[in-house]
């Protein structure tokens, strides 16, 4: 087992609760700085730099290098076919690069977050966007090189990444999303300006083409002529006996080793030419069991645990070698109902449950706190939220007497019996699903 001796420990998490017709948004906790061993060495002047700079001068080799304990690897690294989304973001992130990211936002205890609703240039070095919101023109550096091949990196591998989703008939993807904004298609051309120069034309504006191109998924840039040499003996232009085993990379990070099912190690990309990463060094070990993750992590073995229950987090809370940082975020937890089944094609029964659900005690019981109810479809910190359209927000009794005459007039006076289908494997479902069924 890899190890590392550390004063403390740092757990992360992300989760948040969204209940279809009643939604619970929730917060995550990130990594904070480590303070530096005393060595008896000066310290470095660290006046003036900002909490990264500090933390990038005063770091040594140990740590530099970040050990997270994870649930599951990947089943394969093509993306496009990939089942286990988070992982395959995480690691996405680290070794593709984009047009641009969400800008970062780093707070006062030096803990660092996205801002979904505004990006900055990634490998682009300049990017224009027209008075009327409807042309967005990136342009990359010359030189930038995909590694380890050393391919050059031109606006052409986005056109690639892009039509190879399609081809693949990858499932709805940000693009089509984006397509059920506005009644006709709002990106009406990708176009390739020249090899280092790529723009996007929207049919009109739309609030959501903001947020939209702030996602890093939308824009990567992969190794188009690593995938095609690959699969070019197999008559396969999209590579994909290679993508299963290889990611070249175009981001900060490579994937230097995996051994399937037991870890993935990335290294700094020596040909990254953005800003610095803090760690050079990035280890995910496979522990599928999250009570052994949590005692590696407080023995000290990982410097990180993911995928923990909220329970589990809860507890750790209490202990002062573990450290926990809480961060709104944006991702929902949704408890989908088929409209198209009785009784939920009556909207009175819908609406009905949707009085009943008890919030407040699955954001105490299930979530222990670290949630908040966000009162319409879309999280709370999203521009447009308008809580004034939600009606369920009532005293518990009259909710109730609220869902009794809605039953009642859909022809279920009596009550109805209801099968409520969770994943077994996800303890904060099964949390939940009992609380509901005693409501």
């Amino acid at each position: 087992m890899l190890s590392k001796t550390m004063s403390h420990r740092a757990l992360m998490m992300a989760f948040v609760s969204l209940l279809v017709v009643a939604l619970l948004a929730a917060c995550a906790p990130g990594v904070g700085p480590e303070a530096p061993a005393d060595t008896g060495e000066a310290a470095a002047d660290t006046s003036g730099m900002t909490g990264r700079e500090a933390a990038l001068a005063t770091a040594s080799e140990e740590d530099r290098t970040l050990i997270v304990a994870v649930s599951q690897d990947l089943s394969t690294l093509d993306w496009d076919v990939s089942g286990a989304f988070p992982r395959m973001t995480e690691t996405q992130v680290n070794v593709l690069g984009s047009w641009a990211q969400p800008a970062i936002i780093e707070h006062e205890d030096g803990s660092l977050t996205g801002d979904a609703l505004n990006f900055e240039p990634m490998l682009a070095d300049s990017m224009v966007i027209s008075m009327d919101g409807t042309q967005w023109t990136f342009k990359l550096p010359e030189g930038m090189k995909h590694y380890p091949s050393g391919n050059e990196i031109t606006a052409n591998d986005y056109l690639y990444y892009k039509d190879r989703r399609g081809n693949m008939r990858v499932p709805p993807s940000l693009d089509r999303l984006v397509r059920l904004a506005t009644k006709e298609e709002p990106l009406k051309g990708f176009e390739v300006i020249d090899d280092y120069t790529f723009r996007f034309n929207a049919s009109d504006w739309t609030p959501i083409l903001r947020p939209f191109m702030s996602c890093c998924q939308f824009g990567y840039l992969i190794d188009s002529q690593a995938y095609m040499d690959a699969g070019e003996a197999d008559g396969d232009k999209w590579g994909q006996e290679y993508a299963k085993t290889n990611m070249p990379s175009s981001g900060p990070y490579y994937i230097h080793e995996r051994i399937p099912n037991e870890s993935m190690e990335f290294r700094t990309n020596p040909n990254w030419q953005g800003k610095e990463p803090f760690f050079n060094r990035i280890i995910f070990t496979v522990v599928p069991e999250s009570a052994d993750r949590v005692l590696l992590l407080k023995a000290g073995e990982v410097d990180m645990a993911q995928d923990l229950s909220a329970k589990e987090i809860n507890d750790l809370r209490s202990d002062a070698n573990v450290s926990t940082k809480q961060v709104r975020i944006g991702d929902m937890i949704v408890m989908p109902i088929n409209h198209n089944t009785e009784p939920f094609n009556d909207k009175r029964v819908r609406q009905a449950v949707s009085y009943l659900i008890p919030y407040d005690d699955i954001i105490e019981n299930v979530w222990f706190g670290s949630a908040e109810r966000s009162l319409g479809p879309v999280p709370s910190m999203v521009p447009g939220y308008d809580h004034s359209y939600w009606p369920y927000d009532l005293p518990k009794e009259e909710a109730i007497a609220k869902a009794k005459e809605l039953l009642a007039e859909a022809g279920y006076a009596d009550g109805l019996d209801l099968d409520l289908n969770i994943d077994l494997g996800t303890p904060e479902q099964a949390s939940m699903a009992k609380i509901i069924q005693s409501a």
